[in-house]
């Protein structure tokens, strides 16, 4: 147990000198923050509509690639509007995209 104290007493001094000192405080909270914007940025998608046929060709794919046996498949509806289709084996497509879109 001695040697725990220990080993937690150095980790809060380290803390505390941490937290008290702004010079290494603020480069963290902004380093933080471009994490945030770059997730933000690079990998956070949204739902993407998409039409019957497409649905249709996907899901024929899928039954092609991966020997499926199921004989239909139910789409997945947000609104109005369809999103994707879940196939009677338990496989489920969504489409999404990137909410910042570079290019094409």
């Amino acid at each position: 147990m001695n040697m725990i104290e220990e080993i937690l007493v150095e980790i809060l001094g380290h803390l505390r000198t941490f937290i008290t000192n702004p010079m290494f405080l603020v480069p963290t909270v902004w380093v933080s923050f471009a994490c945030v914007i770059s997730w933000f940025i690079l990998a956070a998608k949204k739902h993407q509509p998409i039409s019957k046929k497409e649905v249709d060709m996907l899901w024929k794919s899928h039954k092609q690639f991966s020997q499926c046996k199921a004989k239909s498949y139910e789409e997945i509806l947000r609104g109005n509007k369809i999103i994707g289709y879940r196939c009677q084996c338990g496989y489920e497509h969504r489409q999404k995209r990137p909410i910042i879109n570079f290019g094409v």
